[in-house]
């Protein structure tokens, strides 16, 4: 699948965009991310599956502490976070959108540009 067709669905489906925007940051198991996104367990493990099979994250069993049981720890690839970018670029292109529109864009861009570089990329956002 393209890069494009990509980011056309993860900008459509809320919950497929919020575990790759959660990865992007953290890693954690189906339960976990559940958990702290406040979805329903079986509809972010099916989520994970899709967005497993496009190779956007991987998953590795990792042993709970204290336990004798494993869990499934997912985490992006480098294409999930090459993809990640793009689509964080598309919602912050979407954002600077609506401000202009209403006469707001050049004091979001330069936050917008601080944000982007705090999270550790180098790239310049394009208007």
């Amino acid at each position: 699948m393209k890069e494009s067709e990509l980011i056309k669905i993860l900008m459509t489906r809320k919950n497929l965009k919020d575990l790759l925007l959660y990865l992007g940051n953290n890693q954690g198991s189906s339960y976990d991310i559940a958990k702290h996104l406040g979805i329903g367990y079986g509809e972010v493990y099916r989520n994970m599956k899709i967005l497993e099979k496009w190779g956007l994250i991987e998953g590795r069993e990792e042993r709970v502490e204290g336990k004798l049981m494993l869990k499934k720890v997912y985490r992006l690839t480098k294409k999930g976070e090459k993809i990640l970018n793009l689509l964080r670029d598309k919602i912050i292109k979407r954002t600077v959108a609506y401000f202009d529109s209403v006469g707001l864009s050049e004091d979001l861009w330069r936050e917008l540009e601080k944000l982007r570089h705090s999270k550790g990329s180098n790239k310049k956002i394009q208007k």
